[in-house]
């Protein structure tokens, strides 16, 4: 039920991060959205440079907590879940055939399982190292920049 007007700028840039960390560079989106109870709900189609193509869902008023990300290819389908609420279950098809399933976060707790201990981590061994952190700000800015214009975009759609 989360209902703050930056949703998408605050949180959703870390699916988007994620699924160009997957696919790569994006050369492509389109944005649908609509208001649901007063939210912005968004779907975004990707089209990556590398001839991917994918899809973002940001439904921030659902009512439910998750995040899962699912690869399709030729013979094959990845499905993983992540976030607080979640085991980290990734399950592996290939021609249909469950070839693996796994819930490797089962147990761990959510600080863990939804990645900010990791990024604490990086950022105080970047700092205790003297290096730049991974991921930088180069590496991170597609994602910034494209969150604020579909957010923007979005925007401009309520004043219309």
């Amino acid at each position: 039920m989360r209902t703050e007007s930056d949703f998408f700028v605050g949180t959703g840039i870390h699916s988007l991060d994620a699924i160009r960390w997957i696919a790569g560079d994006i050369s492509h989106y389109s944005v649908n959205s609509r208001q649901v109870d007063g939210v912005w709900w968004y779907c975004v189609q990707l089209e990556f440079e590398s001839g991917t193509v994918g899809v973002l869902e940001v439904r921030p008023s659902c009512g439910n907590q998750a995040e899962s990300y699912e690869m399709f290819g030729a013979g094959y389908r990845v499905l993983a879940s992540v976030g607080d609420v979640d085991s980290g279950e990734v399950s592996v098809w290939e021609h249909g055939q469950m070839l693996r399933r796994s819930e490797p976060a089962r147990g761990m707790p959510s600080f863990v399982k939804n990645g900010t201990f990791a990024e604490t981590v990086e950022f105080l061994s970047a700092l205790r190292e003297n290096r730049v952190p991974h991921p930088t700000p180069t590496e991170v800015w597609q994602s910034v920049d494209l969150c604020h214009r579909i957010q923007q975009q979005v925007s401009e759609k309520t004043a219309q």
